[in-house]
């Protein structure tokens, strides 16, 4: 049911939403801020790809494009575009990233950039990595581009941001987001299907992550907007209520799943943050890979990690959210905060230590600031419960979703030791600045004994 104290323009009079009434124009948010949705484009259906020609005449005037792909993903698409944009008499460059498995870091994003000399228009074709780099190239050189996505994989499609590790530390950094967006479900059903449980994983993080943001807004004073929340809510009931269908490869589910990940990545563009999208789940699957770069490991895709990381917070939010006020010692607890252990991060985060906490140090706080926050939200605890329930789902059933999904649901799935996740669980909250359900945990030292809990 759409909240009735919202206006909605993009909810037909017969009650459905019109996701496309969005793309191209500028929406104010419930907080007053606006935001421009840059993307004008979304293409989702079977032969979409076969769009491209007349997506580019009718929303850019460029005679030369340049096609973005990996080793892998020029064999599944990039070959065909260029030869299907050749016959429509359009001039082309290809641009295939040489790595086996490339990753969206600083040096392979300056690769890309400094290799993209040709095209009017740059046209990624891809996945995450793909799309981030292309995302990185086009910013940088004030070009626009299309982005053809090859597996519905991660929710980055359309967003205003790129996900990219800079001197190690995992960044998400602005950036223009495509002028349109192409879904060739024949393209995506083929996609290896651990690509499709990731994205099943990243956008199953959002009760989560808008709980997370709700939370910020309440202690923090964050702007926030229920828009996104009601964006992709009638998606969720087809991937979520038959998730087997995702299994079977089903188009019908596969084609609810994408849109709902691209249409996730523009709520990030609608709220001008990644907040909507983006809750202590992710910093977890960041803190996995970043953990893993230093040991010198391999790490899951991070809608994998994702998808764990969101029953292990939608668990942490069923604790935090059971403790009752008068449980609550401001005393002992801003007494706690004063003796906060350096130590175990400066172990946990190795050489990363000084690039981490150049981060971390944004929310920490004076130990009396810290107590009135802490009494704010001991004053403030009713409405903050009841605010955060209305958008969290049980961990069980999230985790069942998954399950049935054939995706993967526990730290043992994604190749983490029981030691390594809790660690990653406890350390989350320092490598960005947002607020979220780890730090309140932790602000109410109910942190530590929950991780120690988990099996």
């Amino acid at each position: 049911m759409i909240c009735s104290k919202m206006r909605q323009p993009w909810v037909t009079k017969e009650g459905k939403i019109d996701r496309s009434s969005l793309l191209g124009k500028e929406w104010t948010c419930e907080c007053g801020q606006r935001h421009l949705v840059s993307t004008r484009k979304v293409l989702i259906g079977e032969g979409a790809i076969k769009e491209l020609p007349s997506i580019i005449k009718n929303l850019t005037d460029a005679k030369q494009v340049l096609i973005v792909s990996d080793i892998i993903t020029n064999e599944v698409a990039g070959r065909f575009i260029a030869d299907l944009l050749a016959s429509k008499n359009i001039s082309v460059y290809k641009l295939v990233v040489p790595f086996e498995k490339p990753v969206a870091d600083d040096k392979t994003a300056q690769w890309v950039n400094s290799e993209a000399n040709d095209g009017e228009l740059f046209i990624s074709c891809g996945s995450g990595t793909i799309t981030d780099l292309t995302k990185y190239a086009a910013f940088k050189r004030k070009k626009p581009f299309i982005c053809v996505a090859t597996a519905a994989s991660m929710n980055g499609y359309a967003s205003p941001i790129i996900a990219i590790t800079e001197n190690g530390l995992k960044k998400t950094k602005p950036a223009d987001p495509p002028v349109a967006v192409v879904a060739d479900v024949d393209i995506l059903c083929s996609a290896p299907f651990d690509m499709t449980c990731a994205g099943l994983g990243d956008v199953i993080s959002k009760p989560v992550s808008m709980a997370d943001w709700r939370l910020a807004s309440i202690v923090k004073n964050e702007p926030f907007c229920r828009i996104p929340f009601w964006l992709i809510k009638d998606l969720e009931n087809i991937y979520m209520n038959e998730p087997s269908l995702l299994a079977k490869k089903e188009k019908r589910a596969i084609s609810a799943l994408i849109e709902a990940l691209i249409y996730s990545g523009i709520s990030m563009a609608i709220a001008g943050s990644s907040a909507p999208a983006s809750g202590g789940e992710h910093l977890i699957s960041h803190t996995l890979d970043m953990r893993a770069q230093l040991k010198g490991n391999c790490h899951d895709l991070h809608g994998a990690q994702v998808g764990v990381a969101t029953i292990v917070t939608a668990m942490l939010y069923e604790k935090v959210l059971n403790i009752k006020p008068d449980q609550i010692d401001i005393e002992k607890l801003s007494r706690r905060c004063e003796s906060e252990d350096e130590a175990r991060f400066t172990t946990f985060w190795g050489t990363l230590a000084p690039v981490v906490f150049e981060e971390y140090k944004k929310k920490r706080i004076t130990w009396t600031k810290k107590k009135d926050e802490l009494k704010k939200i001991i004053d403030d605890w009713g409405k903050i419960v009841a605010e955060l329930k209305a958008y969290l789902i049980p961990s069980s059933y999230i985790k069942q979703i998954l399950t049935e999904a054939g995706a993967k649901s526990h730290y043992t799935e994604i190749g983490v030791s029981n030691d390594e996740f809790k660690l990653a669980v406890l350390m989350a909250r320092t490598m960005r600045s947002r607020y979220t359900i780890l730090d309140l945990a932790e602000d109410l030292n109910v942190l530590e004994s929950f991780v120690g809990e988990l099996k």
